[in-house]
């Protein structure tokens, strides 16, 4: 089967512990970061980093799919996935720190396509820039949410 790997990046001007910890905290800061497309979701186990294991729901273009995964952290601090439990979808957020101000952070998702033949070669290119777009708007909103956080922490 075809695969597909999409991927977005952004810089952003929060230091890269804060970014990661939103991220890292699935009860109140990740849900926080989600676009529209993703529902229901739901911490099954744990909270926060490795071992913690969700499940939601997630609509793009019309296709509503239901997803259990378990978060690992490769490089605490630096890298954490989330890995499907039922198939190969991998979705990794990479943090570097720029400076002590800024972040370049990164998500990578890559998984098979569910057709084979030039129809799975089709859904593949679709299913990364649909995929990019998600990202990016992903991005867009950990970047509002760390910014209203600093805020916060300033008042």
């Amino acid at each position: 089967m075809p695969r597909y790997h999409a991927s977005s990046s952004r810089l952003i001007s929060v230091p890269a512990p804060t970014l990661y910890a939103i991220v890292a905290d699935y009860r109140t800061g990740h849900p926080l970061i989600l676009p529209s497309n993703f529902h229901h979701f739901e911490v099954e186990q744990g909270g926060f980093g490795a071992g913690t294991r969700i499940s939601f729901q997630s609509t793009v273009a019309g296709n509503h799919r239901r997803y259990h995964q378990e978060i690992r952290e490769p490089e605490p601090g630096h890298i954490l996935q989330e890995v499907e439990l039922t198939g190969d979808l991998v979705t990794t957020f990479t943090f570097t720190a720029v400076n002590d101000h800024q972040t370049r952070v990164s998500i990578d998702t890559e998984a098979s396509t569910e057709r084979t033949g030039w129809l799975g070669k089709v859904e593949a290119w679709l299913t990364k820039v649909l995929s990019e777009r998600v990202e990016s708007r992903e991005l867009a909103q950990l970047e509002t949410v760390a910014h209203e956080h600093s805020l916060a922490l300033k008042a």
